[in-house]
């Protein structure tokens, strides 16, 4: 995989689940790409993983927030596809006990 980036090592988590061998190559100093810079947040509403007493969003506003962030490229059948399955997808790469940090050089 190129970039390590949420992109590249969700691809690179997902093929070594399935038995594949994986090299991730990074041209930055640290793994991450833009995924490792602070944000706000998922837009994920109430994901499994959230800390008890946390705040969480209902899927109806995620929904209004992300039509607001997309403005023009707002596409609801792709919004609603994330807000169904990005909390599954979440679950599966926090719940990948194979990590690459054994053999990360």
């Amino acid at each position: 995989m190129v970039g390590s980036g949420c992109a590249g090592m969700s691809a690179a988590v997902t093929a070594g689940h399935h038995g594949l061998n994986v090299l991730i190559v990074e041209k930055e100093p640290r793994f991450g790409g833009t995924t490792a810079r602070p944000a706000a947040g998922s837009g994920f509403p109430a994901p499994r993983w959230r800390a008890p007493g946390a705040s969480s969003k209902a899927p109806d506003q995620a929904r209004t927030y992300l039509r607001h962030e997309a403005g023009n490229s707002f596409d609801a059948a792709r919004v609603d596809a994330f807000l169904t399955a990005g909390p599954e997808a979440v679950d599966f790469f926090t719940t990948q006990d194979r990590c690459c940090a054994s053999t990360c050089r």
